[in-house]
């Protein structure tokens, strides 16, 4: 079939855009100061982060398992309809859909205007028209929204293994001989570290997003087990290694409690000053995530439509093929016709 007939699928790396831009949050960056209130160990910290990392890793080879055999958009509504019951998916959907991906955009969008550091934003207004211009990117086309979100999860990456190295780099400003020395590991069975674990379960969502969009991929059976498993594996390296960075640089009495923990830990790595550089750091790193939600919440919708005609205006229709491509597509049959016939 010529090219111009082709329909664009996304390649293994769009979809493990996907899944980091989706799970990595502004959890990584202030969700220490209450895990240290009532965890002052900085090993087991670090250890629920893992642990965190591992329980979504067992999601991931999960949904792996299932979407390579059930090669269908729309994460669990897909799964649940065809694994036990369509009312089952349907109430699955309308989860996924209020509270799953309208919830956290609206509330990425107003993070992104209380991160920014510059000018007098209306939140309202601010986070409203974010919205509506990422939407808006992503009703072009497919090829469009994979290089937007390419792009955006690369520009995220970049400054977390900046942050990190410049973390690991640098020595620290106070004495922090004991860091990761204490051996009191009481903690790990306490009722404080599994209610810890829940929030960390929190930062470490997302994990599932590339399952929302299995039917755009080139070749799912291999692009989607990439995109989950690799992806979760990167979101846990960069976890891990940032909260190491925050514990080497600042004191656990100075984090206890806090949410600007990344603020602080830049001040204290780099000098005071830097606070509006990461506050303006941390609303681009929210544009990712916004767009990852953006693109694969809307396939749950999508899947509903194909299966109820209640939902049938939210069906995506393929394009219809211009004049000119119909023109190519039929000259090419020609042409390979006139070759078998002769």
């Amino acid at each position: 079939m010529p090219k111009q007939l082709q329909t664009y699928k996304i390649t293994t790396l769009t979809g493990l855009a996907l899944v980091v831009a989706n799970m990595i949050g502004t959890g990584a960056f202030t969700s220490l100061g209450f895990q240290l209130k009532d965890l002052s160990n900085p090993t087991v910290v670090l250890m629920l982060w893992v642990l965190g990392g591992v329980i979504a890793l067992s999601g991931a080879f999960s949904y792996a398992e299932i979407g390579t055999h059930i090669t269908r958009s729309g994460g669990e509504y897909a799964f649940l309809t065809r694994l036990f019951h369509p009312l089952i998916g349907y109430l699955s959907g309308w989860i996924s859909i209020t509270v799953g991906f309208a919830a956290p955009i609206a509330l990425s969008a107003m993070a992104f205007v209380a991160y920014f550091p510059f000018f007098d934003l209306n939140p309202k207004w601010t986070s409203i028209a974010i919205v509506a211009i990422i939407t808006f990117i992503h009703t072009r086309n497919l090829n469009v929204s994979s290089k937007f979100q390419n792009i955006s999860t690369f520009f995220k990456v970049v400054l977390i293994i900046a942050l990190i190295g410049i973390g690991v780099w640098l020595e620290p400003t106070f004495n922090n001989s004991g860091f990761l020395t204490n051996s009191d590991y009481s903690n790990l069975i306490s009722p404080a570290f599994a209610v810890a674990l829940i929030y960390v379960s929190y930062s470490y969502s997302g994990w599932n997003a590339a399952a929302y969009i299995t039917e755009e991929f080139k070749n799912p059976k291999k692009s989607l087990p990439i995109a989950l498993i690799g992806g979760t594996l990167l979101v846990t390296l960069l976890y891990t290694f940032l909260q190491y960075v925050f514990l080497k640089h600042v004191p656990i009495p100075e984090l206890k409690g806090q949410l600007d923990v990344g603020t602080i830990a830049m001040n204290k790595m780099l000098g005071t000053g830097f606070g509006k550089v990461f506050g303006l750091a941390i609303s681009l790193l929210l544009v990712s995530g916004i767009s990852a939600m953006v693109w694969v919440g809307s396939r749950v919708t999508s899947s509903i439509a194909k299966d109820h005609k209640f939902w049938k205006y939210f069906k995506i229709k393929k394009k219809q093929h211009s004049a000119k491509s119909l023109v190519v597509a039929i000259c090419h049959k020609c042409a390979v016709d006139s070759n078998r016939n002769f």
